[in-house]
Formats: structure tokens, sequence, C-alpha cells
């Protein structure tokens, strides 16, 4: 059984969906310039994607529960497809 005492992080609006928070980097410089960008989004860490991958859609969208605003691309290369999140919080 579920605890009733358990609040929900977002509340809801007349047509019963979740209310959604304004996103906080929309405006910001940085994540503009990131989202036109003709190339995929540059990858640091011990696994680097292909920097010749082509990419098929990037938009600034919030994820889960938290409505954590990242910045999702999702790319190809030859028959592999990837799907890459920037946290946009972490940086």
């Amino acid at each position: 059984m579920a605890n009733q005492s358990q609040t929900s992080i977002a509340t809801t609006t007349n047509s019963g969906y979740p209310q959604v928070p304004s996103p906080m980097f929309a405006n910001d410089q940085k994540v503009l310039k990131i989202l036109v960008q003709k190339g995929p989004m540059e990858m640091h860490g011990p696994i680097l994607l292909n920097p010749e991958r082509k990419v098929l859609w990037r938009n600034l969208c919030m994820i889960g529960k938290h409505h954590i605003e990242c910045i999702v691309e999702m790319s190809m290369h030859k028959s592999k497809f990837y799907i890459v999140a920037l946290d946009l919080y972490a940086n």
C-alpha cells in the first residue's frame, strides 16, 4: 500500500496534467549557443562518442519528476543511435 503522506512534486492543472515549472535556462546565452550549433555537443569523460555523428534533434527539456533541466540531443553515426543529455544544474 502506498504511503499517503507523500506529497507530489508538481501540482496538477484543471486538465489533470502535471503543472511544469518555467525553464530557468531558456534565455541563457550559453544554452542558446549550444542549441543553435550545427555539430553534435562536445563530449568529455571516459567514453567519447564519434564527433562525426549526425544530429537528428536537440532541445531544452525538463526530465523526471523533479523537472531537471537538460539539453537533450539525439544523433546517429552509421547504424548507432545516441541520446545525450547535458544536465544544466550540474554545470
